[in-house]
């Protein structure tokens, strides 16, 4: 207990080192980012819309509350960043304000639900796409107001997020043609960035 106030301490400095410094791959430092999509929540569905950005050159960041998982994409180079998007400073560390959408995505259904709507209230001008496990949870979300909640995994995944590249301005053929990439030899890319990750893990 006596220690727990100093790791709290280094906890917070650590995350806003996290928060505010620039890695690599798809956007230069959060200050410069304009038109960009962040995407919170770095699991399986978060990786495969940043793949699918990646691909297409548009620029992104993403964010997760886990700090372990940071770290992991960091080794990698990856946009990655640690914070709560509740929270106004990590909000403003992303850029909501200058951004063209958002993708959220959490294994916790009430966070995600419940992010997808304070976003949305606090940046209309934002689209706000969204994974969401039932039919249930996308006509709640569909009818709070946000429009590209969806339900699924990869396939609808695939289907949001080549959504989300239209609105962009990718050409309609454009995102055909990295889908069926996508979907070539079942899903070998998909399979082959998921298995970085998890070997960095390792």
């Amino acid at each position: 207990m006596i220690a727990t106030p100093l790791m709290v301490k280094a906890g917070d400095q650590l995350a806003k080192r996290l928060r505010i410094t620039n890695s690599g791959e798809g956007t230069g430092p959060v200050t410069e980012l304009a038109r960009h999509v962040v995407i919170i929540g770095y699991e399986e569905v978060g990786q495969l819309i940043c793949l699918m950005l990646a691909k297409t050159n548009i620029p992104y960041i993403a964010f997760d509350s886990d700090i372990g998982v940071v770290l992991q994409a960091k080794r990698l180079n990856r946009p990655v960043h640690f914070g709560d998007m509740f929270n106004r400073s990590s909000q403003e560390a992303a850029g909501l304000s200058k951004a063209a959408a958002i993708y959220v995505t959490s294994r916790n259904m009430n966070r995600a639900k419940g992010l997808a709507i304070t976003l949305h209230r606090l940046y209309p001008h934002l689209d706000v796409f969204v994974r969401v496990r039932t039919i249930n949870d996308q006509d709640e979300l569909v009818a709070k107001g946000i429009k590209h909640a969806g339900t699924g995994f990869i396939e609808s995944t695939l289907v949001r997020g080549g959504m989300l590249l239209q609105s962009l301005g990718v050409s309609e053929d454009k995102v055909r043609e990295m889908v069926n990439e996508l979907h070539q030899n079942d899903y070998a890319l998909i399979r082959a960035d998921y298995a970085k990750i998890e070997k960095n893990n390792g």
